[in-house]
Parts: structure tokens; sequence; C-alpha cells
């Protein structure tokens, strides 16, 4: 589903928003890759972070283990793609991953 943002002036995904610390919008992905966002959470609906220490949680975000830089390939692929929960994600976007 998508709306109208006043802020950008065109229709943006509904999950859009703007931060606080900025005027500037967050990216919404293309559809294709909200598509494969989904794909890979439903082969893989735990987080692959947790499960290698033990712990059983529930993935609601997808990682690049690789960043795409534009690249199709990388940018698509769920061989490069991991089910993260949004603690993890969260970390390992800190780190700058």
């Amino acid at each position: 589903m998508e709306k109208y943002c006043p802020k950008c002036n065109k229709i943006v995904p509904v999950d859009h928003s703007h931060s606080r610390k900025t005027i500037n919008c967050r990216k919404p992905y293309p559809a294709h890759m909200l598509k494969v966002n989904r794909i890979k959470l439903a082969n893989n609906p735990l987080c692959e972070d947790c499960e290698e220490q033990g712990i059983t949680r529930p993935a609601s975000e997808v990682h690049h283990i690789v960043k795409p830089n534009g690249n199709p390939e990388l940018m698509y692929s769920l061989n490069n793609l991991k089910s993260l929960c949004k603690s993890c994600h969260s970390k390992r976007t800190q780190r700058g991953e």
C-alpha cells in the first residue's frame, strides 16, 4: 500500500517515515525488493544471528550480507540476505555492516 507524503510531495510506501533528527525521508524500497524481503522472511522466519547463539526469535527485517551498491545481483539475491530481528539488524547497522 502507498500513501501521499506532503514533505516529499510524492506517493510513498505506507511504512515511509521522517526522522525527528532530519527532514530527509527514509528511502523507500522498490516494490521488487519488498517482494524479495517477504520471500526471505517466509523461507527463514527466525533471526539467523539469534539462532547462532541458541536463541529462538522471530525475524522481522532483512539484511544484506554484502552491500549491493547498485549491483542487482547482490541486491536481489536471497543468498546475500539474512533474516534478522530488529535488535540484531540495528546492531549490524551500527557496526557499519
